[in-house]
């Protein structure tokens, strides 16, 4: 069989979860994913960004399902992925890539903003790695990822620790 760079890796049959697919890395993603032929469930807190990601999935061709999802709520993870099990079928993929960032020095950044990103970037990254791991949750994963962004920026003290806990 002869590469085909649109279509580097069959992914047919194969459902992919991804967190913060509505814009970013996580549209990225959901998008490389679809072309190789997965279904994929967009999930995020925005609906709106995510129909985006889905619309211009369809457009190419590819299936795509939205499901509102706050990764640091276990109860709305819970919803989420009993909708994509039902919409789309049982997740085997999961790009993790929900996450926010207050750039501010430490010595300007509330605590409020400290607990938000621990709890989004490095809490819901558990959390969701916990459930996604579960088989009576959502089947069996082959593929589990954390995604990071740039490391290193000035006033990015929380989400870089964040991450690096990852």
């Amino acid at each position: 069989m002869a590469f085909d760079i649109d279509k580097p890796f069959g992914l047919e049959g194969r459902v992919a979860l991804v967190t913060g697919g509505g814009s970013g890395l996580g549209r990225q993603f959901a998008t490389v994913l679809s072309a190789a032929g997965a279904r994929v469930a967009l999930c995020g807190r925005r609906p709106e960004p995510l129909e985006e990601t889905a619309r211009m999935i369809g457009e190419r061709g590819g299936h795509a399902v939205c499901a509102t999802m706050d990764v640091t709520d276990e109860d709305s993870m819970r919803r989420a992925l009993e909708q994509v099990c039902e919409e789309a079928g049982v997740p085997d993929i999961l790009i993790n890539t929900a996450g926010v960032n207050r750039p501010k020095f430490a010595t300007e950044l509330s605590a409020a903003d400290w607990d938000l990103v621990l709890d989004t970037n490095l809490r819901g990254c558990f959390l969701l790695a916990r459930a996604f791991a579960r088989p009576e949750v959502v089947g069996q994963a082959e593929i589990v990822c954390g995604i990071r962004g740039r490391g290193g920026q000035r006033g990015q003290v929380v989400r870089k620790q964040a991450r690096e806990q990852v």
